[in-house]
């Protein structure tokens, strides 16, 4: 007998011999899918639990809010949407900065010249805060001035 006729003739048998248990493992799992599915059933009878009606209408409670939100999320972005965009146009977004500079100077001022600001505030003339903190008359005469 030729090698090649013995070969093909093999390979054959198995390929036959696999199909037939692919076949007859499907049947049994088809027959056990419908067993649980049956059992299933049956026990899903016969456990009522009036509980989950309730679980049930909770939920749903909830859906219906979360929906109701969203259509009002919605309306709310689509009158953002048809705002006009005015507000961006009035703005000088210098005139904003240079007055919140002159804002953070004045109190990096204030915060510098402290201790002459309620030196005076006590009633000491300028000669005594001089002395006092160890700097010109001139330089605490500007700083009262400044503050007036």
């Amino acid at each position: 007998m030729d090698y090649n006729i013995a070969i093909v003739l093999l390979g054959c048998i198995i390929v036959i011999i696999s199909l037939i248990l692919v076949f007859k493992n499907n049947s049994k799992e088809d027959e056990d899918f419908e067993s649980q599915l049956i059992v299933g059933l049956g026990n899903q009878n016969n456990n009522y639990n009036p509980q989950d009606s309730i679980n049930q209408e909770k939920m749903i409670k909830g859906i219906n809010a979360l929906n109701q939100e969203i259509v009002s999320i919605k309306d709310e972005l689509s009158r953002l949407r048809q705002l006009p965009h005015r507000v961006e146009e009035s703005i000088d977004p210098n005139h904003q900065w240079e007055n919140f500079e002159h804002s953070l100077n004045y109190n990096l001022f204030m915060q510098k010249n402290k201790d002459i600001i309620s030196l005076y505030q006590k009633g000491k003339s300028k000669e005594e805060i001089a002395r006092s903190l160890n700097k010109s008359v001139r330089e605490v005469e500007m700083v009262i001035k400044m503050i007036k």
